[in-house]
């Protein structure tokens, strides 16, 4: 019996403590989803910059790579790389 007893107590202590923590929460829960809505804004902000500068620089190293269109002969091919190679 007497450890349903202190279970009682602490179950009503709980109960007590529990109604003291209620004060105010309407108040926390909006300024919590409030500022979880900020960070999920700065989240994806950042995510998108982020792809926004990857794509950019990937093209950038795309683009700054040489390369020709149509077909070249051999000796112009030949030549090329030649040229390529002295002037490093």
């Amino acid at each position: 019996m007497e450890e349903g007893r202190t279970r009682r107590e602490m179950e009503q202590h709980a109960m007590v403590l529990a109604e003291m923590n209620c004060e105010g929460l309407d108040v926390r829960c909006r300024r919590w989803r409030r500022c979880a809505v900020v960070r999920r804004c700065l989240c994806v902000a950042v995510l998108l910059a982020g792809t926004v500068y990857a794509v950019g620089r990937l093209t950038d190293t795309v683009m700054s790579q040489p390369w020709a269109t149509g077909t070249l002969t051999t000796d112009k091919a030949v030549a090329s790389v030649h040229e390529t190679l002295m002037a490093r």
